[in-house]
């Protein structure tokens, strides 16, 4: 089982916390409580178009932030994230 590291666990929780209230329910709602963009939409009242347009800004902001790439060319439903090799990389 891989365990993230705290310094990891720590630049998340930071990021998060520079996004913008609805941004940030919209990701912990899809990528922490697993909801779809339907479910988002449902439970905050908001249009489905609103809700991508929150996870697209706030996956970007955070990609820029964490040095990993947001891909959302997989199906509407989901959005990869992935870390990108950084060699010798400063934090």
């Amino acid at each position: 089982m891989h365990r993230p590291d705290a310094a990891e666990v720590l630049d998340v929780r930071a990021a998060l916390a520079r996004l913008s209230p609805r941004e940030r329910a919209c990701i912990v709602l899809r990528f922490y409580d697993d909801l779809t963009v339907p479910a988002i939409a449902e439970r905050l009242g908001l249009a489905e178009g609103t809700v991508k347009r929150y996870l697209s800004d706030a996956s970007a902001r955070l990609a820029t932030e964490l040095h990993t790439v947001a891909d959302w060319r997989a199906e509407p439903t989901t959005v990869p994230v992935v870390a990108p090799q950084l060699k010798g990389a400063v934090r």
